[in-house]
């Protein structure tokens, strides 16, 4: 996007990735060679504080190219309507520029073309590559609707913990998820939209203080292409994708409750627990959370002296000790997403969806005129109208000619399970940590209740964030090992007496477990729609960070809405090229382009 400004530009942090020129000389310009020069630079914005001079543009920008000018924006202080012109009203000038340039991008992600289905009939037989939680509430959406599904996996399919290193994501880490309104937050916003951050994280490991859990040598040019084009996101970038992820959520929410009301029988035996509780070491950050929860609607009270008592005993020593400043109640719930997941698989094999376990997709047919023809599978050659990917962290080429190619990456997470027979922990809890990694990596833990596959009563730690490029295998045990600190200092130091008896029997002496979670460099999820040669859809939808679980509701919603031909904002907000277009990022390039 090229824009133009009238005045001189407020930080580094606005232009980086656009082009962008300061023309003040242009205010005192006639209109004839005012707009001889916009329409010479083929700008497609204005933003000045001058509004006599955005009126003397709007008066002639039918002499602008078409394609070109569109947006007229005056920053000032106070509120006012012009005709043709948007105003961004804030007393902070630098504020001013940053809402222009959220709103810019923001009609700029609206005008993402998505594909329509062009064929209309009966309701087809729908393909689903890849059993994941949101490939499997999305199925259980699509029955709903009367379509018939088939599903699609490469892992074996998931009865137990035995083999869970085959499995992605949902099966890979430990029997525990958390919903809230900020999983899958932007992890790298700092909290202030115009603060000039470097952000340097996957260039340095998790010991440095880094999100990086390999050996900077086994990263390749698409890894450090990923790498590249997260650098170039600003913080004004990472607010306005913080705020559009926790709306999803809020969104997701609601369909998760109405999940629940219409099937409580799937909810049954899954250590569903329907209530959430954060805990804050410190009191600035007990602070700091609570004002958080109030502005995304997610606080429900600060917890009394009698809520350790009753709900959060195994908290109440913590408390008195000092190790906790103090707690909240938070809107969310906590569930065994194994059983949860497992319950789903068999429910929509009695609805009718068919599951074909241990099918690898190869590689991706298309025709003449890149529609998708055809999926190549390890077992035969399957032709669709309608087919949805949720890869998880795809560890092949057969995204290749997919905008949603090399957009995920791999980031490992970490688990321990403790025995909670003593500690007798009820609801799930979101701990605001300190310790190894807390400032960058590892700044949150999880803790969930479960059951072990014998029955017994176990907790289910999880925290850190280790990244290790585009290829999942790409895992450096010692910085595994460094990774896992985080969770390991958070069981010390909520379970201290639980911990040192796992110590004792020697239960740690075994290779951490972790998941690889899908990653972005935006935090953005991705939803990708394009054409099949039988005038359906390929849908891809995948990357959602921390929050596929949480979100797969949404994510079924926006896949049911494209195949019906209806516009979801999900289309656009996650499509993978919304951001790369707007910074002028060229994919697969370290090349951005500047113009002061």
């Amino acid at each position: 996007m090229k824009i133009i400004t009238t005045y001189r530009s407020s930080g580094s942090y606005s232009i980086t990735g656009m082009i962008l020129y300061e023309r003040a000389d242009l205010l005192n310009s006639n209109s004839e060679l005012l707009m001889a020069s916009l329409n010479r630079i083929g700008v497609t914005a204005v933003l000045s504080r001058d509004k006599d001079f955005l009126n003397k543009i709007r008066k002639h920008m039918n002499q602008a190219p078409t394609g070109t000018l569109r947006y007229l924006l005056l920053l000032t202080d106070m509120e006012q309507h012009l005709p043709g012109i948007h105003v961004i009203t804030q007393i902070d000038p630098v504020l001013q520029e940053i809402r222009a340039l959220q709103y810019l991008e923001d009609v700029h992600a609206s005008m993402v073309q998505v594909p329509l289905p062009t064929s209309q009939g009966a309701k087809s037989r729908i393909v689903l590559v890849g059993a994941g939680v949101v490939n499997l509430v999305t199925a259980l959406s699509l029955v709903e609707n009367g379509y018939k599904v088939s599903v699609l996996s490469n892992n074996p399919r998931p009865e137990t913990n035995e083999h869970w290193k085959l499995h992605g994501c949902t099966f890979g880490g430990s029997d525990a998820r958390i919903f809230s309104f900020n999983e899958s937050r932007q992890h790298h916003y700092r909290g202030t939209p115009f603060e000039e951050i470097l952000n340097d994280q996957y260039r340095k490991t998790i010991e440095d203080g880094g999100w990086l859990c390999c050996s900077t040598s086994s990263l390749r040019e698409e890894d450090l292409e990923w790498i590249r084009e997260f650098e170039a996101y600003p913080q004004w970038m990472f607010e306005k994708i913080q705020q559009e992820i926790i709306q999803f959520n809020r969104e997701s929410y609601e369909d998760w409750k109405r999940i629940i009301t219409n099937y409580p029988l799937l909810f049954t035996n899954t250590g569903f627990v329907n209530r959430l509780f954060r805990i804050y070491e410190t009191e600035p950050l007990l602070n700091k959370g609570r004002v958080a929860e109030k502005e995304i609607g997610s606080f429900i009270r600060d917890l009394e002296q009698s809520d350790y008592e009753e709900l959060l005993t195994c908290s109440r020593e913590l408390l008195t000790d000092g190790r906790i400043s103090g707690g909240l109640e938070v809107n969310g719930f906590g569930i065994n997403i194994h059983k949860f997941s497992r319950q789903l698989i068999l429910m929509l094999e009695k609805m009718g969806v068919e599951f074909n376990w241990d099918e690898q997709v190869q590689r991706i047919d298309y025709t003449s005129t890149n529609q998708v023809d055809a999926l190549i599978t390890s077992k035969r050659v399957i032709k669709a109208q309608y087919v949805v990917v949720s890869p998880g962290v795809a560890n092949g080429n057969f995204l290749k000619r997919t905008a949603s190619f090399g957009q995920i990456g791999a980031m490992m997470g970490c688990w321990l399970t403790l025995p909670n027979n003593e500690v007798q922990l009820k609801y799930p809890i979101k701990v605001a940590r300190s310790g190894f990694a807390s400032q960058e990596a590892a700044a949150g833990a999880n803790i969930v209740p479960g059951t072990a596959d014998d029955g017994s009563p176990v907790i289910h730690i999880s925290s850190g964030h280790g990244f290790i490029g585009l290829n999942p295998h790409n895992i450096n045990h010692g910085h595994l090992n460094s990774l896992s600190l985080a969770v390991h200092e958070t069981a010390k130091r909520m379970f201290p007496r639980a911990y040192e008896s796992c110590v004792r029997r020697g239960l740690f002496s075994v290779e951490p477990r972790y998941c690889i979670r899908p990653w972005t460099p935006s935090c953005l999820g991705l939803f990708e729609i394009k054409p099949t040669a039988g005038g359906g859809l390929f849908i891809v939808t995948g990357g959602h960070n921390t929050g596929g679980f949480a979100q797969s509701p949404v994510i079924a919603q926006a896949v049911l809405d494209a195949i019906e031909g209806r516009c979801n904002q999900m289309h656009y907000k996650y499509h993978p090229d919304r951001l790369r277009e707007f910074f002028n990022f060229v994919p697969y390039r370290n090349q951005f382009l500047f113009n002061h």
